[in-house]
């Protein structure tokens, strides 16, 4: 299965695991996309989720689809705010570019998945992964 086919098959919401302190955080998260091959988040400078990342990149990502299977996403944050990759979010996203482009204010900050392992289950058992 392909990034792209997730993002068809689970449309979101999706939830975003990461770790403060030893403890677990969990978090819905909007911006979620495929550039060149990769599976691309996004957290606001503000947020607790950017500083978690920062500090410790592992994370998780899971959603479920409408027929009830389950998704869980598993690697490393990769920052990454090159014009490119803004431009491309903010395509996808048009009110992002307003709320983040304030030259004293938060600032987006999109992340891709490293060493993304993909798992997708369904209630009846069946079971796939693979990485990317």
């Amino acid at each position: 299965m392909s990034i792209q086919k997730i993002l068809e098959q689970f449309g979101g919401p999706f939830f975003l695991a990461t770790v403060e302190q030893g403890e677990p955080r969990v978090r819905p998260l909007g911006l979620i996309l495929e550039y060149e091959g990769r599976l691309y988040l996004g957290l606001g400078s503000q947020k607790a989720g950017y500083r978690q990342l920062l500090e410790q990149p592992a994370l998780e990502l899971s959603a479920v689809d409408a027929n009830k299977n389950w998704l869980r996403i598993r690697g490393e944050a990769v920052f990454d705010d090159s014009p490119a990759v803004l431009a491309a979010v903010y395509e996808k996203m048009p009110h992002l570019e307003a709320q983040y482009s304030a030259s004293d204010g938060p600032r987006l900050k999109p992340f891709y998945i490293k060493n993304g392992v993909a798992e997708i289950a369904s209630l009846s058992g069946e079971f796939q992964s693979f990485t990317f």
